[in-house]
């Protein structure tokens, strides 16, 4: 068979190809496949918005639940992980922003200790705190931002300053509560500030240095503190500074919180005993049963 001869087969077997009718029933299939796909799109946002709004609905309950059913709260708090989210959970998340800063915070309060005063008088010193965080923070701000202003800084070219309020559960057992909320900002780490809060659930005390070590408590932290800084290698040591004497910053004032499993952990802010570079340090200074 010649080349002329199939290449005329060819051409006659795609014109038959192109010109082959259309079966009547395919428009309809075709139809009937677009309907469906746009039906079960139509279904999956619905779940989606469905899901949501539950997810949404069963959050509040959660909250309103432990905020106003005691027997609820006390049932979660029997549950592992989240027992200590019923002792001390996020009330109110809020972010607020404008051309001077953007304020991002969590606030929380404390439930289930069985001692309404003690959550009573501990929620609102959080409150207080945080909220005295927030307006030291915002007058930080719009200073930086005046004084950026006056220097001839472009309004436009202004970056908000970052301000991030937060909380951190250390403990939470039977008999005890240890957590600390916390502020940044992003001008600088001077302007950090965190708060903490020990307590003993049984008296509903806060817990103190002294309770926790008797009268001789200064001398037993400044001890365990210098022994562990002398283990510090060469590199890190060379960050402290020179003769600072460790006894005297051992007050009742002085910063403290308590493991899951009852260490001690004192806390000296940036500065404080070394340069900046070594942050703020934390050192374990006993065991409480």
């Amino acid at each position: 068979m010649d080349t002329n001869h199939i290449q005329t087969k060819l051409n006659q077997a795609q014109k038959e190809y192109q010109h082959a009718p259309i079966p009547p029933q395919l428009s309809q299939a075709v139809e009937e496949a677009l309907t469906l796909g746009q039906q079960e799109r139509r279904d999956r946002q619905r779940w989606k918005k469905q899901m949501t709004a539950a997810g949404i609905s069963m959050a509040a309950c959660f909250v309103l639940f432990l905020n106003t059913i005691p027997a609820f709260a006390q049932t979660m708090y029997e549950i592992p992980v989240l027992g200590q989210l019923c002792r001390v959970f996020t009330v109110q998340s809020y972010v607020k922003e404008n051309e001077v800063r953007y304020l991002e915070a969590d606030i929380p309060q404390i439930s289930d200790t069985g001692n309404s005063q003690l959550e009573q008088r501990i929620n609102l010193e959080i409150s207080t705190a945080m909220q005295e965080m927030v307006q030291q923070s915002e007058a930080n701000a719009k200073d930086y931002y005046d004084s950026f202003l006056a220097t001839g800084g472009d309004p436009d070219a202004f970056v908000p300053i970052q301000i991030k309020l937060d909380y951190q559960v250390y403990a939470s057992t039977p008999t005890l509560l240890s957590f600390v909320v916390w502020k940044t900002e992003s001008t600088a780490a001077a302007y950090a500030q965190f708060e903490y809060f020990n307590l003993d659930l049984e008296t509903g005390q806060t817990l103190t240095l002294r309770e926790l070590f008797g009268p001789d408590y200064a001398t037993h932290i400044a001890q365990q503190v210098e022994a562990q800084l002398a283990q510090w290698p060469a590199d890190q040591q060379a960050l402290l500074f020179d003769g600072v004497d460790i006894t005297p910053l051992i007050t009742l004032e002085r910063p403290f919180y308590l493991t899951q499993n009852g260490e001690v952990m004192v806390v000296f802010e940036k500065y404080e005993l070394a340069a900046g570079a070594a942050g703020r340090l934390e050192f374990a200074v006993g065991k409480i049963s």
